[in-house]
């Protein structure tokens, strides 16, 4: 009969010769560390918080270790110091999208859907892309919403806000409000509940309809274009309102679904 050290050794020697074995292994071990993340870590936490022996042990390990931050956050992406140099070098130095050579690092993008690393943006650009949800769909309306504005009067409205005469606070809010948008935008209440109507209480890029929608403007005019949601007025703020970036954006998203859709038929 074989002993439970026997299967043991066996399966060490398997996992040590076998290539197949080992990487199903792997995997296999990654999805369980992935699936029980959260409850591993509070035991962890749980442990160190309870445990003296434990927690002064993990202490005197990490006394006079010097940590490589940049590669840890790195190796989370699966890329070395030395690939993400060969990374930037081959992108000219620079962002991805906007071209523009990095104060600091520059971050790393990937899909969250696949986990593949699409490339290296600036901080702008990468949450640019994260408030238009990755989407490239909503990066080609964005670049045809500020393409569109730079060539019409879009004029100054803004969506509705009822009142209630009645209603003390609601009435002062109604007067900021009022103050707010004729200060900033030089337009009225009325403007704003005109443009609601117009845009039928959605977004002018993504047409959800959010809670609230913002007044988008352009800041070299002060003229305001249209009402957007939060994410996509932000989108387009960390994109610089350049339809050229936003432009960029698309073809960047589109470049990466193609790269993963090769690997998947080089794969297969």
């Amino acid at each position: 009969m074989t002993t439970k050290k026997e299967k043991n050794e066996r399966k060490r020697q398997r996992y040590a010769e076998d290539p197949e074995y080992r990487a199903m292994i792997l995997e296999s071990n990654r999805k369980s560390r992935v699936a029980h993340r959260e409850e591993r870590n509070a035991k962890l936490r749980l442990r160190y918080a309870t445990d003296p022996e434990y927690r002064a042990g993990l202490l005197l390990a990490g006394k006079g270790r010097k940590r490589n931050y940049r590669k840890e956050h790195l190796a989370i992406y699966g890329l070395t110091i030395e690939q993400y140099e060969q990374m930037l070098q081959a992108q000219g130095g620079g962002c991805f999208i906007c071209g523009e050579p990095p104060e600091k690092n520059l971050c790393v993008d990937h899909s969250h859907d696949t986990r593949m690393v699409r490339g290296l943006l600036c901080l702008t650009c990468n949450l640019g892309l994260g408030h238009f949800k990755d989407d490239r769909r909503l990066t080609h309306a964005a670049t045809h919403y500020l393409f569109r504005a730079l060539r019409e009067d879009f004029g100054a409205r803004s969506h509705a806000m009822t009142t209630n005469p009645d209603d003390r606070e609601q009435a002062k809010r109604m007067a900021a409000r009022a103050r707010h948008l004729k200060i900033k935008y030089n337009m009225t209440l009325e403007d704003e509940a005109e443009l609601v109507r117009q845009q039928g209480g959605a977004c002018a890029i993504c047409g959800e309809r959010p809670d609230e929608l913002h007044v988008d403007h352009c800041h070299i005019t002060g003229k305001v274009r249209s009402l957007l949601c939060l994410s996509c007025n932000c989108g387009i703020g960390f994109f610089r309102d350049d339809h050229n970036l936003t432009a960029r954006a698309t073809a960047y998203l589109r470049l990466a679904e193609l790269l993963f859709e090769e690997s998947l038929y080089e794969g297969g």
